[in-house]
């Protein structure tokens, strides 16, 4: 979770660099000699993180170790801010020239030797975490307890499930796909998110055809695998004499099945390398008949292997047969006395379905969760209060797909949080968004807004997010996000700091280190959200309360907005916003987005300090309706 603090940190310390690489270079010998050191400490630190992370550890130590790693990475990116400005400054009108003056000396001098000072407290803060690191003996390494136990991922196909509502059509129409009369190696992959049922559903298309081919496997590839071993694994199920999978296993099962007809399920495939890896001893592109059918998390995995026509997308439950899994799954509920009437547990167990919203997995975990309380009004509201927290339904397992997610699309995930859990979340926004965190930037090849499409597109791939309007061109317009995975977002960026609403709960400590604040139905002027996050460490305020910006409370808002001196990113979306936006928002060098949208009028001005914003890409002020 840190890596995406250290990330961001890197790439600001290459920018300042690349600022650094004027003429005057040796002007700048003392800032540029911390800005690679900068670079190069946190190197080694991402690569120290990815290896942990890719490590299944659950330590104190080790969590309180990335924290301090967090930490260390907010203060670095609070020293580069401060000062990428003045050096972008420097380049853009030349060193000599902002010298000229007496002024623009001694503020130089003043300013570097403030860097220097700072970097030498981080050097130090980089010491002390070594030091307690070998003082406590912290190993980030899987214990010897954790190695061998057992990955409840791992699926069997002798395993089936017993409740298993709305998949008959599915199950009928793969059955007739597996067992067509096509003499071509036919691959079926079967995507969606975690949680649907894909394995559920493999498992009853498997079962139903095994016996129609000549030989027949099932491995589960997970995250982490073994080829080798998987390869093994097929062998044996296939029925390829010991001695000829002990040694060599690629090329005598490979020879094996070239002759036969088989079906080989491969369940829970991540990636594209591990299928590249898997083929060398699957033949699939003879004229055997034979049938590959896999399941994938990510849409990419599936359509590689077996193209456009080989994908099945799972979609979630409709609210029907959600209501059948739940009333199913409900039977096996121990019956215990009830003490209200049943049309109102009948209403609160609605709004659970609702929350689950039609995944399986979910389903059946609430249901677990209602198996242990009672069955009255005050027990079940607890359960479906929790479903949005803490203990919302299948967070672990989706934390997975988190995890697997390239640096640079973690943060751009986590931002959808940042809305509430029902809105549509126009690909626009958030794309500009991104940019004015630096998330994303044009390339040579690709303007911002291509690139920033292009994250989209992979986070949709991996069913993450959801497509909710595409424009005439097909080109996406706006996006959803399941509640599970809205979920997911909260939870992480909770952990990070990246993120807290304004009713989250939260320590003066972590207060201070949270980037990104939100208002959801609630009065962004109140006198109380600027007591309790008061933070000048914010990189974005987004605001979709319902109430309105009265000019009484002008005096918090003027104050609060002149501590944000770090802000990027401003969205204020009211009933009314009968307020002018004070002049201190020109001080914001770093502002690069501002939406201000009221429902129904705006009496407010823009200050003409608007135009000191040199950084400012995006001023957004559609829907407001001045009086």
């Amino acid at each position: 979770m840190a890596a995406i603090v250290i990330h961001a940190v890197i790439r600001k310390a290459v920018d300042i660099a690349s600022n650094l690489a004027i003429e005057e270079v040796f002007c700048f010998s003392r800032l540029k000699e911390n800005i690679n050191w900068i670079e190069s400490e946190m190197r080694y630190i991402q690569s120290y993180l990815e290896d942990v992370d890719s490590k299944i550890v659950s330590n104190k130590r080790v969590a309180n170790l990335m924290s301090d790693i967090r930490g260390l990475g907010l203060d670095v990116e609070d020293i580069l801010d401060n000062y990428s400005v003045e050096i972008a400054a420097l380049k853009r009108i030349g060193f000599f020239a902002r010298l000229r003056s007496n002024s623009g000396i001694f503020s130089y001098i003043y300013n570097t030797h403030n860097f220097v000072v700072e970097i030498e407290g981080i050097k130090e803060k980089v010491n002390d975490i070594n030091s307690r690191r070998q003082t406590y003996g912290i190993q980030e390494r899987v214990s010897n307890s954790e190695e061998g136990t057992w990955d409840a991922r791992r699926s069997f196909p002798h395993l089936e499930e017993q409740n298993v509502v709305g998949f008959e059509e599915y199950i009928k129409n793969l059955v007739a796909r597996m067992l067509e009369e096509d003499s071509q190696c036919v691959v079926v992959s079967i995507t969606g998110m975690a949680g649907l049922g894909k394995t559920t559903l493999a498992k009853k298309v498997y079962n139903s055809c095994r016996q129609s081919f000549d030989c027949s496997a099932w491995i589960c590839v997970s995250q982490q695998q073994n080829i080798a071993e998987l390869l093994r694994d097929i062998a044996r199920q296939a029925g390829l004499e010991k001695e000829k999978w002990e040694y060599g296993v690629e090329a005598n099962l490979f020879t094996f099945l070239r002759h036969k007809r088989y079906v080989i399920v491969i369940d829970d495939i991540w990636e594209i390398k591990s299928w590249d890896a898997l083929k060398t001893g699957i033949p699939y592109n003879f004229d055997s008949g034979s049938r590959i059918l896999l399941t994938s998390r990510n849409r990419d995995v599936g359509e590689h292997i077996g193209g456009q026509s080989s994908l099945f997308e799972l979609q979630p439950l409709d609210s029907n047969n959600s209501r059948i899994l739940f009333h199913k799954m409900a039977k096996a509920l121990p019956m215990k006395e009830v003490s209200c009437d049943p049309p109102q547990l009948q209403n609160i167990g609605e709004q659970i379905l609702r929350r689950c919203g039609g995944v399986p997995l979910a389903i059946v975990l609430v249901a677990g969760m209602l198996s242990n309380r009672e069955r009255t009004i005050h027990a079940w509201k607890a359960v479906l209060g929790s479903i949005g927290g803490e203990e919302a339904p299948c967070l672990e397992i989706l934390t997975l797909s988190y995890k697997d997610l390239p640096a640079t699309l973690k943060p751009c995930f986590l931002y959808f949080g940042l809305f509430s859990e029902d809105y549509e979340i126009h690909a626009f926004d958030i794309i500009n968004m991104w940019e004015g965190e630096g998330f994303i930037r044009a390339s040579e090849e690709q303007e911002v807004e291509d690139v920033g499409e292009d994250y989209l597109n992979h986070l949709i791939s991996r069913n993450l997010i959801q497509v909710g309007r595409r424009k005439f061109d097909g080109r996406i317009k706006s996006i959803r996000i399941h509640y599970i995975l809205h979920s997911l977002c909260v939870r992480v960026a909770k952990e990070t700091s990246f993120f807290i609403t304004i009713n989250d709960e939260v320590t003066s400590n972590s207060a201070m280190q949270v980037r990104r604040v939100a208002s959801h139905n609630s009065n962004l002027g109140d006198s109380t959200f600027f007591n309790n996050f008061r933070t000048t460490g914010l990189r974005a305020v987004l605001c979709f309360g319902v109430d309105d910006w009265s000019n009484r409370k002008r005096k918090h808002v003027k104050k609060y907005l002149r501590e944000l001196k770090y802000l990027r990113v401003l969205s204020l979306k009211c009933r009314e916003l009968s307020i002018d936006l004070p002049s201190e928002i020109g001080n914001f060098k770093h502002l690069s987005y501002v939406r201000l949208s009221a429902e129904f009028v705006w009496c407010g001005e823009l200050p003409t300090t608007i135009s000191n914003l040199e950084n400012l890409v995006t001023l957004n002020i559609r829907g407001c309706y001045y009086c």
